[in-house]
């Protein structure tokens, strides 16, 4: 939902009323004064789900904004170095297409709160003494600007903001128009504050918890004050905010590992230019920090010879910057994301999958067009990449002792073939895009917990690395255990026993208009059209066997097949089904469909 102008309004009245003359006396006023209402109320529920622009804006601003606090009172002797790592952010948010503001104390002074934290900070006499002091331990110069860069947020801001030490890597421009999880307050480094999104009236009410929160927590060396207070909120039901990653440093959207390294391996692109090499993390994080913690580590690991540990901090911002230099020729670029699927032959296994060869061949090739004409990097798996995975082994000599068809032990080995490729998004070969877009494929839904979009079914599966891990080792407990029926369970039906008995290890997502958001047909109605009101708002749609099969005579007729026999025939047909059914849903549902804008975000 984007902004409505004045001439959104006058288009509005002219194809209502067209040339009739019905702006005379009291009619026109009040009829102004309703579509008036109706632009306020628009733009209001736009802007508080986190959409920009804002009220009546006229357009969007042709470049995104980042965020951050600067506050040069409180850095001490280390004003100079702290300016050059400042002006550093500013140019590689800059040359990632980002326009940057740095807020100060003057904004963060406008919040109504500032004097509650401020008072807790400074010597409490009876003449300063107000009634709304909390009594909260005083804080460091550091840890007091995450509470300013909050409540500077906070004053009717909103947006993206982060440390002037966090840096842009898989972040496109164009992805900083919408703020991810429809404007809900996201944290992207667990719940450090170091790189936050949300409206304006997420980060009032987290500013006002933080502040309340600070008075009941005893300081660690461990966290900052803030992150306490935070790791606190992530825990309430329901939570307040949406977190990517764990306490794991790995799993986050904002890397704060290994930069350089000498061996050879996975994940390791040569440099020409120096004997160390940039390491491209695998699943692709979104930012780049470069905490006191990173640069010892690296500097441990032979990087930066010729600078002591003690001086690091002093050259932070020349090792970003060569850094930032060195991954943007090096690693790969973050214009497309990545959509996965598995494949592998049972030929000679005595199975199929209800497919021969060609009918495979013609769906997966039909699948790789449709997903990259979404704009997506789509990526086949196959059984060498699930070998990679240190729990495979484990998994497949416990697998083999059950009698499982060899159909079902592939589709559990495909989540470790997944957390080798680094999560992302997994999806069936015969599930296609509708409403789903590049940027729901950028920004896990969640936080990277695993989420499934077609109730139990995971025909589309999003998650982190570390979550595909946790999920191919419950299948793989679980998958031995006898079903409802006394038959061995697939990960389908395993799923289906968490959904039941640990409900709360991974998310059914849904939007306010669809329990599920995959569409499972019936793809043509009686009169042979497209579906496009069952199709309406469905991210994907899935070409099932039983639900092609069950469609037959339909589909038969809508796509004149004359060679269906037997079910065999129609399911091989799935690739050409698929390809009408995405021309006709483009051309007659797309265009005048809300679906086409995608919902996951909704």
């Amino acid at each position: 939902m984007r902004g409505t102008t004045a001439e959104d309004l006058g288009n509005i009245i002219r194809r209502i009323y067209g040339k009739r003359k019905i702006f005379r006396g009291r009619r026109a006023f009040y009829l102004v004064l309703a579509m008036l209402g109706m632009i306020h109320y628009i733009n209001t529920v736009s802007f508080r789900q986190g959409n920009m622009p804002t009220l009546y804006s006229i357009r969007k601003r042709s470049r995104p904004v980042m965020h951050t606090f600067y506050d040069e009172s409180s850095l001490g002797d280390s004003v100079e170095d702290r300016r050059k790592l400042l002006n550093q952010w500013k140019r590689s948010w800059n040359e990632a297409g980002w326009d940057v503001r740095v807020l100060t104390m003057e904004e963060a002074k406008m919040h109504e709160a500032f004097p509650i934290f401020q008072n807790s900070q400074e010597e409490i006499n009876m003449e300063t003494h107000t009634t709304q002091s909390i009594s909260i331990p005083v804080m460091s110069p550091e840890n007091r600007n995450e509470v300013y860069r909050l409540l500077a947020m906070a004053t009717k801001i909103g947006g993206w903001v982060c440390d002037f030490d966090v840096f842009p890597l898989h972040i496109i421009s164009d992805d900083g128009h919408k703020l991810p999880n429809n404007g809900k307050l996201t944290l992207y480094d667990y719940t450090s504050p170091s790189m936050i999104s949300g409206s304006f009236h997420q980060f009032d009410t987290l500013v006002r918890k933080v502040i309340d929160g600070l008075s009941k927590i005893q300081p660690q060396q461990e966290a900052s004050p803030v992150q306490q207070v935070l790791q606190r909120i992530s825990k309430s039901n329901p939570p307040q905010f949406v977190h990517y990653g764990s306490q794991l440093d790995d799993d986050t959207e904002v890397y704060r590992g290994i930069l350089y390294t000498n061996n050879q391996g996975q994940m390791r692109i040569s440099n020409s230019n120096s004997k160390t090499r940039v390491l491209c993390p695998k699943h692709q994080p979104k930012f780049l920090r470069m905490t006191p913690k990173v640069l010892e580590i690296n500097k441990t690991n032979g990087a930066w010879p010729h600078i002591s540990f003690n001086d690091l901090h002093k050259f932070k911002a020349d090792i970003s910057g060569e850094y930032i230099t060195k991954w943007k020729r090096y690693c790969p670029k973050p214009d497309r994301p990545k959509v996965h699927t598995f494949f592998e032959s049972m030929d000679g296994t005595g199975e199929t999958a209800g497919m021969d060869n060609a009918g495979n061949s013609n769906l997966i090739n039909t699948w790789k067009q449709a997903w990259y004409e979404a704009g997506f990097e789509p990526v086949v798996l196959t059984m060498d990449d699930a070998k990679k995975h240190p729990d495979f082994n484990s998994s497949q000599q416990r697998l083999e002792q059950l009698p499982m068809r060899f159909y079902n032990k592939l589709c559990t080995y495909r989540w470790y073939a997944m957390a080798v490729e680094g999560g992302g998004y997994m999806v069936d070969y015969d599930t296609f895009p509708l409403a789903i877009t590049p940027f729901d494929g950028r920004f896990m839904q969640n936080g990277g917990k695993l989420t499934l979009y077609d109730f139990v079914v995971p025909s589309i599966v999003s998650g982190s690395f570390n979550e595909y891990t946790r999920f191919a080792n419950l299948i793989t407990d679980i998958v031995g255990r006898p079903d409802y029926n006394g038959e061995v369970m697939s990960d389908m039906l395993a799923l289906d026993y968490l959904r039941k008995y640990q409900p709360d290890s991974f998310v059914r997502h849904s939007n306010r208009y669809h329990n599920r958001l995959v569409y499972n047909g019936p793809y043509y109605n009686e009169k042979e059209e497209v579906d496009c009101i069952g199709s309406n708002g469905m991210i994907v749609v899935h070409f099932a066997h039983k639900y092609v099969v069950e469609k037959a005579t339909t589909l038969t007729n809508v796509l004149r097949f004359e060679d269906i026999e037997q079910d065999l025939d129609m399911v091989n047909k799935r690739g050409a089904i698929a390809k009408q059914f995405l021309k006709d849903w483009s051309s007659k549902c797309k265009s005048r469909s809300w679906s086409s804008h995608g919902l996951l975000h909704v």
